[in-house]
């Protein structure tokens, strides 16, 4: 049985140390189809495995010879947690930077844009509140977020404004920004430019 045990410690380390290795080091080089096929495997190898860390557990209380409980299986369950939470996140956050950087701002469903915005405030706080150590990754989103989120009032008033090119031009102007526009501008270049500054 001991030697059992230490074989068993050291397949439940690995996917400890697996479980932390699993979340990205950064939004930007995130590949969430990646990370989510990694996370779902794990997941299931670890699944797999619980039934023979539950028949050690019972051996070992049969025999009276308690080893080990397999601590490091509830780290793991919450690291496994915390990357289906993180990958749904920034599934959310990767659709906004799309109609951020890409997609002219006449053609944004402004409602679900905003809509979708408080959504993922809503989901970095709800994971913030459950884990126990600062998130890097998180970190990011918030800060992707707090790059926009100020100026949704401003975004949604310019869009349900009926804005005729004229109006445009007169707003680029007042914000110096004169020649700045045309008519595919982004959200992005809203915001580099000043243009959502001034209310």
């Amino acid at each position: 049985l001991s030697q059992l045990l230490k074989q068993q410690v050291r397949k439940i380390n690995k996917y400890k140390d697996r479980s932390i290795n699993n979340i990205p080091n950064s939004v930007a080089d995130t590949n969430c189809d990646s990370f989510s096929k990694k996370t779902s495997t794990l997941k299931m190898k670890v699944d797999k495995f619980r039934p023979i860390i539950k028949d050690s557990i019972r051996y070992q209380e049969i025999l009276e010879a308690k080893t080990t409980d397999f601590p490091e299986l509830k780290e793991i369950d919450s690291n496994i947690d915390f990357a289906e939470k993180l990958i749904q996140t920034t599934r959310i956050w990767e659709s906004l930077a799309s109609r951020i950087n890409e997609v002219p701002f006449v053609h944004i469903d402004m409602q679900k844009f905003i809509e979708d915005s408080k959504e993922l405030g809503n989901e970095i706080e709800n994971i913030r509140e459950t884990i126990t150590k600062p998130s890097a990754f998180l970190s990011e989103l918030s800060v992707n977020l707090q790059e926009f989120d100020p100026y949704l009032d401003q975004l949604q008033q310019l869009s349900s404004g009926k804005m005729q090119p004229r109006h445009w031009l007169k707003l680029f102007h007042d914000c110096g920004q004169e020649y700045a526009y045309n008519p595919e501008i982004t959200i992005r270049q809203l915001l580099s430019l000043g243009i959502l500054m001034n209310k």
